[in-house]
């Protein structure tokens, strides 16, 4: 969940800069629920980093343990060790403020200013108005990243109870996801954290098997053509599905909620129009999409299906450049050429994790 903080801390960056251009960067502590122990700092620098054994106490952290106790006041002390070790040469902490969401803490919002830059009392002022207001969004925010994450998990968990293959087949592709997302953000200038979240979510692309009948899902051979057909509806099924857990958890405001549906939606739509349920061609199918298309073919090809055995790496390579172009997006085919070591190494864990 820290790697989704960056990607919500720069939209409210982007509105405190209109009333105080001098700020330099949010970032924000995250903690336990009782906010004693800090786990990990993430920035809408983009960094999402460890907190070292030194700062992790909030109660050695003057400014952390008085918020902590005081959730509603704001607080710096630059000489605390958590506002020392703070990564960036170019600013510093003006104010710190508890992150909560009910009675759950969710860490402690820091709002850094360029530093040797030194704030007036009106400034100080506009601060204490709209700190709280990013504080309070941020929680909510994180909140809400959180339900949506543990839903996922849930999902993942249920359908790997229900057929193992799939489930193995998920948690593959999550590690195929971030291998893939994070190779073309060099040519693509991805959010912050889009990595993590492309992990996470694309991962739950076949939520919609867990209402495939057994007779179906289960079968050790090839579909006939009726039973192919009610394969086809895992797609339509994980939609209404995705649709249905959020509008019971009220999650449609979450961060990764658009990943999540466009992962479940069209992954098996194709370039070329000729892909299901709905046909959609070229840039109609959204990026996430494709890329989770082209990670699901390569998976497949190399691992057990009850119908076939497993693809050498050379040939699903091999046959995705045959694909490029034509049904799969060339961008997504070459990044996961060039990652090749990469996919390869992670094939091998998980050949490991799955033999013992």
């Amino acid at each position: 969940m820290a790697g989704a903080v960056p990607a919500i801390l720069l939209p409210l960056l982007s509105r405190l800069r209109i009333a105080l251009p001098q700020i330099a960067r949010l970032g924000v502590f995250l903690s336990n629920a009782e906010g004693t122990v800090l786990s990990r700092w993430a920035d809408s620098d983009g960094q999402v980093l460890v907190c070292p054994p030194a700062v992790v106490s909030v109660a050695a952290n003057t400014c952390l343990a008085h918020l902590r106790a005081m959730p509603e006041a704001s607080f710096v002390d630059r000489n605390d060790p958590a506002m020392q070790w703070l990564p960036g040469a170019h600013s510093e902490p003006l104010m710190v403020l508890s992150v909560r969401r009910n009675s759950v803490v969710h860490g402690y919002l820091v709002i850094d200013v360029e530093r040797g830059w030194r704030a007036d009392a009106a400034c100080i002022v506009q601060l204490r108005s709209w700190g709280p207001i990013l504080a309070a969004l941020l929680g909510h925010s994180i909140q809400s990243t959180a339900n949506l994450v543990n839903a996922v998990r849930f999902s993942n968990e249920f359908i790997h109870a229900r057929d193992p293959i799939t489930g193995e087949h998920q948690l593959r592709m999550g590690a195929f996801l971030h291998v893939l997302a994070s190779e073309m953000n060099r040519a693509h200038g991805f959010m912050p954290g889009f990595a993590d979240e492309v992990a996470v979510f694309g991962a739950l692309h076949d939520i919609g098997k867990v209402a495939v009948p057994d007779y179906v899902l289960l079968k050790p051979g090839r579909f006939e053509a009726t039973e192919w057909e009610v394969m086809k509806a895992h797609v339509e099924k994980g939609a209404a599905l995705v649709r249905r857990m959020l509008d019971e958890l009220q999650l449609h405001d979450a961060p990764g909620v658009e990943t999540l549906q466009a992962a479940v939606d069209f992954h098996h739509e194709y370039l070329d129009g000729s892909g299901y349920p709905n046909g959609l061609g070229g840039h109609e199918i959204p990026l996430v999409a494709r890329m989770v298309t082209t990670a699901d073919i390569f998976d497949a090809l190399t691992h057990y299906r009850p119908y076939k055995r497993p693809w050498r790496v050379d040939d699903a390579y091999e046959h995705l450049s045959g694909l490029a172009g034509e049904k799969l997006d060339r961008d997504c085919v070459s990044a996961m050429k060039s990652a090749r070591l990469r996919i390869v190494e992670t094939m091998r864990r998980f050949e490991r994790r799955e033999g013992s």
